[in-house]
């Protein structure tokens, strides 16, 4: 699935040693530079729900992940369009905690569910809005 440019937040948190409190710091990034470091595959999307992966790139650990998940809606008369804006978009918190070259599977059910019409339809996309990555110090 090809994405159009996105910048990408990136948080970065660097370790310390022992006992010095952690350092955080915030990059952004185009979507094919965090391409390198987060990814999604298995994208399977049906009746707006979703199902994928999320696949850690990275030589670090990633945790955090924040998908954003939008459903557009397009008339079948672009002309004379309904008066409803049916469109949606969310943000998806992916909690685990994935380690270099680990895979987490997740699933996405709209609530409330996407209306079923014949007057349009629904094209959802699915793409990494942000991260952690974990760089020890």
């Amino acid at each position: 699935m090809k994405m159009p440019y996105r910048p990408i937040m990136l948080s970065a948190a660097l370790l310390a040693w022992g006992y010095a409190p952690a350092v955080l710091s915030q990059t952004v990034q185009t979507h094919e530079q965090a391409s390198k470091t987060v990814a999604l595959r298995n994208v399977a999307v049906r009746d707006g729900v979703i199902s994928a992966e999320v696949v850690n790139k990275s030589n670090h650990v990633i945790r955090d992940v924040e998908l954003l998940i939008r459903h557009a809606w397009l008339w079948k008369n672009e002309f004379q369009p309904g008066e409803e804006a049916l469109g949606r978009a969310v943000f998806y918190d992916v909690k685990w905690e994935l380690r270099p070259g680990d895979s987490i599977p997740f699933r996405y059910n709209p609530s409330p569910p996407l209306p079923s019409r014949t007057d349009g339809y629904f094209v959802t996309e699915v793409s990494v809005a942000g991260f952690t990555e974990v760089i020890p110090r």
